[in-house]
């Protein structure tokens, strides 16, 4: 009982706080996103012990590196964000051109940089698009397969 006393007093001294995943906003898991579009990536956490303080900044940690609009966004300007509430944080990146799959991982960090609450990620896919070439011989080779792939579904419309 003591121990947990202690460590209480602790918490409070050193501003523990308590945060809890919600759900995604924007980007669910396993989304297809265009390649080299601007996207922003929004979670909903909720505050579910103590108060974050002003200056609380939500921070890359690791996965797969994106171009980033910041690096570190702030959750908590002028004033904390108290108990029970809820609160969106976002970051904004460009999406890579290589096909594939990407996911990057975020964590809260309190302004004396120690990090906290659950790590929350955006996790999508690139798929490799007929049009993102800028070469302009390709572009007979790319009409030709339109005029290719219409009769193809010409013929599979009339077939169905």
């Amino acid at each position: 009982i003591r121990a947990a006393r202690q460590e209480r007093r602790q918490q409070k001294r050193h501003g523990h706080v308590q945060v809890e995943f919600v759900r995604d906003v924007t980007v669910e898991d396993g989304s297809s996103l265009d390649q080299g579009a601007e996207v922003e990536k929004t979670w909903l956490l909720r505050v579910a012990g103590g108060s974050l303080q002003p200056g609380t900044v939500l921070t890359f940690i690791g996965g797969s590196p994106l171009r980033l609009k910041d690096t570190e966004m702030v959750v908590a300007e002028g004033a904390g964000v108290e108990n029970g509430t809820e609160f969106p944080i976002s970051t904004t990146f460009t999406v890579p051109e290589a096909p594939g799959r990407y996911r990057s991982f975020w964590r809260l960090r309190t302004p004396e940089g120690r990090l906290f609450g659950p790590a929350v990620w955006v996790d999508f896919n690139v798929d490799a698009t007929a049009g993102t070439n800028t070469d302009p011989d390709s572009e007979s080779a790319s009409a030709s397969d339109s005029a290719s792939d219409s009769a193809s579904d010409s013929a599979s419309d009339s077939a169905s």
